[in-house]
């Protein structure tokens, strides 16, 4: 069984693995999956206590469907379905279910929890082929260390926070998974899909990836959102959209984008005209993505831009590091391009570009020199 700093750090008062960056937890990881077991390993639960969900349970007390774990249904070897406050934990295998989850502060842990969705340390997973929702407004729901996967449609994501009639969740954390949607719609789909939320949610150290033809979103909002706080921290982010703030209800969600891997996306983070929130974009890299960073006309200027990486290697194809659309709605206040270039770094060079006539708007680009 690979270990992972987890198993260090929570031994340790008042210290957890956010006090530690990303890219050292990630490395840290990497060498203990190396030194405690590496790929192919299955983890075992961090919680001694928790409901055990296995395709295999060899006379073990738990559930083969963590559906049922969730609902308490079809219990084996004497065991008991979950409760507030429990922890879930699934073995490596393929798990050919979409999973609903309706209660306060539950673990959903799969065998490579702790370990960040992009490591090499991971070991075999346990794969969700259908998705997972949470609805019911249940708080403090944590989904840690598991594949999900799902054909997405039109206004649908592989992991799912509430829907337009349905209450979504307190505060969430969603970490250390790997989230693949195969597409099956050109619009407002993605790998993580928030559309009814309280609170904070944490999105940190996954991997977001996808296949099929069509466009994907690595995370993007929807409607129900006042008084919100999304923290984008520590990610890989390989879908066509990668972060896609809007503002469909007023105040829109504040959005903290930080330490993330941007790699060859067509857009990377794009802030919509409707979004009027507070963001800060910063120590994220972006590699290769057609226009890494995009601002639409009139959306908010209340934008933090600084200690990002924009890189063009040999191969890349890098329209913009930075675009900035402006007019066509009387909205001509725009960023400020030499505050970005002189806090960020850009790899090969950079240079100002624009005003640039675009379908009777004004681009001011930040592209590669």
């Amino acid at each position: 069984m690979p270990l992972t700093i987890t198993d260090f750090i929570e031994q340790v008062d008042g210290v957890s693995t956010e006090d530690i960056p990303s890219d050292e937890r990630e490395r840290i990881n990497d060498k203990l999956g190396d030194l405690t077991g590496g790929p192919g390993g299955g983890g075992a639960p961090v919680n001694n206590d928790a409901i055990l969900v296995s395709k295999s349970l060899d006379g073990r007390a738990g559930f083969t469907s963590i559906q049922d774990a969730i609902d308490g249904n079809n219990p084996q070897n004497g065991a008991s379905g979950a409760g507030q406050g429990d922890t879930i934990f699934v073995e490596p295998a393929s798990y050919s279910e979409s999973v609903s989850i309706d209660i306060n502060n539950l673990t959903l842990e799969g065998p490579n929890a702790g370990i960040d969705g992009n490591s090499s340390g991971r070991g075999d997973e346990a794969t969700i082929t259908g998705g997972v929702f949470v609805d019911g407004n249940p708080s403090d729901v944590v989904i840690d260390g598991l594949a999900i996967e799902r054909t997405v449609g039109e206004a649908e994501g592989v992991v799912q926070i509430g829907s337009t009639s349905n209450p979504g969740a307190n505060n969430p954390v969603i970490k250390n998974n790997v989230i693949t949607a195969t597409s099956n719609a050109s619009r407002n789909l993605g790998t993580i899909l928030i559309e009814h939320i309280d609170g904070e949610i944490r999105i940190q150290d996954n991997l977001l990836t996808q296949t099929g033809d069509d466009s994907v979103r690595g995370l993007v909002q929807a409607v129900q959102l006042e008084n919100t706080t999304i923290v984008v921290n520590g990610n890989t982010i390989k879908t066509d959209f990668g972060v896609v703030p809007s503002g469909l209800d007023t105040p829109s969600p504040e959005y903290t984008i930080t330490d993330n891997e941007f790699v060859e996306n067509d857009v990377g983070v794009s802030l919509a005209g409707n979004y009027n929130g507070e963001v800060e974009i910063s120590g994220n890299t972006f590699e290769d993505g057609r226009v890494q960073i995009r601002h639409l006309t009139g959306a908010t200027t209340d934008i933090t831009i600084e200690s990002n990486t924009f890189t063009q290697t040999a191969n890349g194809d890098v329209v913009a590091f930075v675009s900035d659309r402006r007019g066509g709605d009387g909205s001509t206040v725009g960023l400020d391009r030499d505050a970005i270039e002189a806090n960020n770094n850009f790899s090969p060079g950079s240079t100002q570009v624009g005003p640039i006539d675009f379908d009777g708007k004004d681009l001011f680009d930040i592209a590669p020199s």
